[in-house]
Order: C-alpha cells, then structure tokens, then sequence
C-alpha cells in the first residue's frame, strides 16, 4: 500500500482519500490547522463510534470512544492496543483488516446515487441529468 519514495527522503503514507474517499466520509485532524487542502497525515474517516486515521506507513489506526465497541475489537486477532485511557481506545490494524473494523465501529458512509435515481430526480424536479445527454 505505502511505498517508499527516495526523492526528499521523505516516507509516503496510505492516502484515505485516494482509497476510501469515495465511499466513506472523510474528516480533518485538528492539527492540521486552518488550511483547506489536507495532507494525507492529516485525513481521517468519520465513524459512529470513534474515527479510523493513518499510524505509521503501512497501518491504519481506530479510536473507539464506546467501551462495548472496544470489547468487541479486542477480540479481533490482528488489532494491537496501542492506548487505553478513560473513555478512548485505540488500536492499530493493517489495512487488510479495513472492512471488518469500518463495519464495527459504523464508518459514515456516503450518500450514493445511481444512475436510475438521478433519472427519477430528474423527472420530478425540473433538473435533468446529463447522464442520457439531453438538456431541457
């Protein structure tokens, strides 16, 4: 997933963005100040019960702000406890394991639209999709 880059010497890491973005909603590390443009440190996924965020190059990381999600992460073999405190855990997965964390701790997942529901919309309402080409 992350690879190396020797220009810079600098340590490429996942872009969420890139991978996820289309699919789950997307937030902003606090740290990243007021800039609109994110780096890929910085992005992470919005969830129910915590967030998912980039640790390291090739590992992704899940703050849990529920005590029953948490018990039920630490029965998954590959998550490693990184931090336990008083109403927060986190832990550290690879990305392999992304389905199966997103799904427990109910990553936000993006508002689809179909091609067949843009069309209804459009027939509703008086805007028309430019999916068949045609402009009113």
């Amino acid at each position: 997933m992350a690879a190396n880059s020797s220009a810079g010497g600098k340590m490429s890491v996942i872009d969420l963005k890139a991978q996820f973005g289309k699919r789950f909603k997307m937030g902003k590390d606090p740290a990243a100040g007021d800039s609109r443009r994110c780096e890929a440190q910085y992005q992470n996924i919005l969830c129910k019960y915590g967030e998912i965020y980039v640790h390291g190059d090739e590992d992704l990381a899940v703050m849990v702000t529920s005590k029953r999600i948490a018990k039920k992460l630490r029965v998954m073999t590959d998550l490693c406890v990184t931090q336990v405190c008083k109403d927060v855990e986190v832990f550290k997965f690879p990305v392999t394991s992304f389905e199966s964390v997103a799904k427990i701790i109910r990553a936000r997942k993006k508002r689809q639209v179909t091609s067949q529901s843009m069309k209804n919309l459009g027939a509703k309402t008086a805007y028309k999709s430019r999916i068949d080409g045609t402009r009113r």
